[in-house]
């Protein structure tokens, strides 16, 4: 459902653009829009608001410094950020120190200590 589901509105020199290719479900000879996927769509447009990674509202200013480039990716991309990189952790193994520290929160929340089963290398 490539750019099917995405959306332009002008109002006052500002471009809306609503980026809703992920909010589909997906059928066997085509896709669909489930109401809440529809209502998202509806009051985003009504009420002309910015959601990062959904909407944006983009200056006429702001589309010329992009040379009118109105592909919608560029205002209101949905795309996950990339996955970090731990160059030392792919050659020697081990599990990086930045992942470890990023789910800290949610394992202390069940109580388990991390230092308990994994060994910090140099």
């Amino acid at each position: 459902m490539p750019n099917s589901s995405c959306v332009g509105c002008i109002r006052k020199n500002r471009v809306l653009f609503i980026n809703a290719d992920a909010e589909y479900y997906a059928g066997r000879a085509q896709n669909y829009l489930r109401p809440e996927h529809i209502e998202k769509i509806t009051w985003v447009f009504e009420n002309f608001q910015a959601l990062p990674g959904y909407s944006a509202v983009v200056t006429k200013q702001e589309l010329a410094e992009n040379d009118y480039n109105c592909n919608i990716h560029r205002y209101a991309d949905n795309a996950p950020p990339p996955e970090p990189q731990d160059v030392k952790a792919h050659l020697l193994g081990g599990i990086p120190k930045v992942e470890v520290e990023a789910k800290r929160p949610l394992l202390e929340a069940h109580g388990f200590d991390p230092t308990r089963i994994l060994v910090e290398h140099c």
